[in-house]
């Protein structure tokens, strides 16, 4: 069974393992209205927390990863 965090765009895989974090960080929020299940949804939450604490937005990281639904 796919997941949607499978099926991110591939650009978001390759920004954030590039290092442009700002990148994926839009392409990750874009995806994440169609993860299809709890787990695909936490992933790319994780993701965008990830993303955010490597751009020095730490509040906004801690508020992502608390935030988690």
């Amino acid at each position: 069974m796919k997941t949607a965090y499978l099926n991110w765009p591939a650009e978001a895989d390759t920004a954030f393992e590039e290092g442009n974090f700002s990148a994926a960080l839009k392409a990750y929020q874009q995806a994440l209205p169609a993860a299809d299940s709890k787990a695909a949804r936490y992933k790319t939450q994780l993701r965008i927390t990830a993303c955010q604490y490597m751009l020095g937005q730490y509040l906004q990281a801690a508020k992502t990863m608390y935030g988690y639904e």
